[in-house]
């Protein structure tokens, strides 16, 4: 279920759609992360890798291959994903953006979500053949709870 779970985070950590500053750049990387929002909301994976770097290196995993393997299981799996950004950050440095943000996510084989989670995401971009591509992300739990005890 964590997996799933991050799984969906990483699916949207490159869509956030709250506008962060006017620069050229800062735009692309929004309007990029919206095309890749819009692949998810239509099952479209091959969409969605078309914004990843064929270099990306991700925490969970680890090279693109094995994340585009991922995307499609998730997306076959899961007849609704929803994600909710908040408190989204652009920093562009030396052609790198870091995107900093926080990330609900729900998701489940049925029209009602079966699983949700709130997660830190940071996500790393590069100007690559001339439009900004995802080349590493990683997040963790932004809230954590007790086990129940038993």
């Amino acid at each position: 279920m964590i997996k799933t779970l991050f799984t969906s985070l990483l699916l949207f950590a490159c869509i956030s759609l709250v506008a962060c500053s006017d620069t050229a750049d800062e735009m692309a990387i929004q309007t990029t992360m919206q095309t890749m929002r819009e692949a998810i909301q239509k099952h479209d994976p091959q969409a969605f890798m078309f914004h990843v770097s064929k270099d990306y290196r991700g925490q969970y995993h680890g090279t693109y291959g094995v994340f585009e393997e991922f995307v499609g299981r998730q997306l076959n799996n899961n007849r609704t994903i929803y994600i909710y950004m908040a408190d989204t950050r652009i920093q562009i440095k030396d052609d790198i953006a870091k995107v900093i943000f926080y990330a609900g996510t729900a998701d489940g084989p049925d029209q009602v979500p079966e699983r949700g989670q709130l997660f830190k995401v940071q996500t790393n971009w590069r100007p690559i053949d001339g439009r900004w591509q995802l080349i590493h992300a990683r997040w963790h739990p932004a809230l954590e709870f007790p086990e129940a005890a038993q």
